[in-house]
């Protein structure tokens, strides 16, 4: 399986990187960006992919530092993996705070219902107090508020 320009296989990689050798990790670098990157740019936010990528070559990184990466010829699959679960978790966070922030508009609570005597008396208090709010305007102010909310004119 060849993983870069150099033809280098994921069991080379795997062992540069565990020897500590830096080439090995430029490797892993860009083999992951090629494997990692679409996926990244398709459902994560642009200006987070970058920051999304490094996240998944640090725990590549730690897998293959601590030896759980098990089998090293399956390195690019435990990658997609890798990005897959990243791309969920965001997914995820982001749907939950849309969920959370998303306002309510007035017309999604429930109103009094007309049948209920209450509602109807608290509807009456409503009218009679804003009846007598335009009452106390001028002349002109009111004429004006009646024509353009209540007539629905035009302004001229």
């Amino acid at each position: 399986m060849a993983l870069s320009s150099h033809n280098v296989e994921a069991e080379e990689i795997v062992s540069r990187i565990q020897n500590g050798d830096s080439a090995g990790m430029e490797d892993l670098y860009s083999a992951l960006w090629r494997v990692a990157k679409p996926k990244l740019s398709r459902t994560v936010d642009s200006q987070l992919v970058e920051d999304k990528f490094h996240d998944v070559v640090v725990t590549v990184l730690e897998a293959i530092r601590s030896g759980t990466l098990r089998e090293p010829s399956r390195l690019m699959g435990f990658a997609q993996t890798v990005t897959r679960r990243r791309v969920a978790a965001h997914i995820r966070r982001r749907i939950s705070n849309r969920r959370r922030l998303v306002p309510m508009g007035p017309s999604e609570f429930p109103g009094p219902s007309a049948s209920i005597p209450e509602a109807a008396s608290l509807e009456t208090e409503r009218l009679n107090a804003l009846r007598g709010a335009i009452r106390l305007l001028r002349e002109r102010d009111r004429e004006i508020l009646v024509r353009f909310y209540f007539k629905e004119q035009a302004p001229q």
